[in-house]
């Protein structure tokens, strides 16, 4: 899922060590911390070229205690809300080494997109969360990483690997910081050195390639300024200091995974827009330099002039197509055009 509040699934961490730089400044792409030289060292060449802003390798195994720890303390809170999919498959997601992963795998190749601000950024597109104005960041994260398969292959034949995007339980935050993209802010969202959190990721397991080298990785924190912005940003109350993120009061969990129960009214009455919510990710002050955007354009943009009040009136057909190919496609249209009556009924 997205490299948003909502998805606490993969705000559990993997490493100790802190980073002390800062984020001023606006190199395109992120150090591939400890994997500068050794076999792995291609990542960094072969990620750039496909746009990446952030590449790196871990080995493969168990997550850390801690990740467990902090994953077994947010459903035990509750936190995952509606999402009882959580709950399941907890041995795939403690270790990449499970069958249902990847059998015997020895490394985890982690990658980071930017998305900026979407890349559309007009008419009804302006009131969707920016990773969602633009093509599928599910199906272009994988086409980008087919580009590192290839390249893997090439340097290892024989490897066998699988790609990850949303696709299994894999912990993908943890992962990105055990890979030495970055770490996580007050909000949950992991923060890519010199790019900030506007970011989505993506896993590749392999097996019967070269262990890494273990990475000098980032603190829980990172790079995070530990400012409170964030947190002060939320309206509701969803996010604790600790980067702990209650989904039972997260506007983008009830904007696009509560497809049957309810909005509370304290949180409908937060909205902004009809499909997620940008408020912490905006007010992070790290994230003024991401102005870049890998994600294309979405197929139909739908009509410029569309407004709220069309959205809450328009059939299925036109709202399917309006959303057909990006990520907006995998929540019902209805569930769309209930988030929009309730902005219209606000306003």
């Amino acid at each position: 899922m997205i490299n948003t509040i909502f998805h606490a699934k993969t705000h559990c961490t993997s490493s100790e060590a802190r980073e002390t730089g800062t984020m001023s400044g606006s190199s395109p792409t992120a150090e591939i911390p400890g994997h500068a030289f050794g076999p792995w060292s291609f990542l960094k060449v072969a990620g750039a070229n496909l746009g990446f802003c952030a590449i790196g390798v871990a080995r493969a195994g168990e997550i850390s205690q801690r990740a467990r720890d902090v994953f077994g303390r947010w459903l035990g809170s509750g936190h995952h809300a509606g999402l009882a999919y959580m709950e399941k498959w907890s041995d795939a997601r403690a270790d990449t080494t499970h069958h249902g992963i990847v059998d015997a795998s020895t490394a985890v190749v982690c990658a980071a997109l930017p998305y900026s601000r979407g890349a559309v950024e007009t008419g009804i597109w302006k009131s969707v969360a920016a990773h969602a104005r633009s093509r599928d960041y599910h199906q272009v994260m994988r086409d980008r990483l087919d580009g590192i398969v290839r390249a893997i292959h090439s340097r290892f034949p024989g490897a066998i690997s699988r790609v990850f995007v949303d696709t299994a339980p894999v912990m993908e935050r943890s992962w990105a910081m055990a890979a030495g993209l970055g770490g996580l802010g007050n909000n949950g969202a992991l923060i890519v050195p010199r790019v900030g959190s506007r970011v989505v990721l993506g896993e590749i397991v392999c097996s019967d390639v070269p262990k890494p080298e273990y990475t000098d990785v980032p603190s829980v924190r990172g790079p995070c300024l530990e400012c409170g912005a964030c947190v002060d940003a939320c309206p509701t109350g969803a996010l604790a200091p600790s980067g702990m993120v209650d989904c039972n009061r997260c506007v983008s969990y009830h904007t696009i995974e509560n497809t049957r129960a309810p909005i509370p009214s304290d949180v409908s009455s937060a909205m902004t827009l009809i499909f997620g919510c940008d408020l912490c990710i905006d007010a992070c002050p790290l994230n003024r330099a991401a102005d870049r955007c890998e994600l294309d354009p979405p197929p139909d943009r739908g009509p410029g002039s569309m407004t709220l009040q069309d959205v809450s009136e328009a059939p299925d057909e036109i709202l399917i197509r309006m959303f057909r190919g990006t990520c907006m496609e995998r929540t019902p249209v209805e569930t769309i055009r209930r988030n929009a009556r309730l902005l219209v009924g606000r306003n």
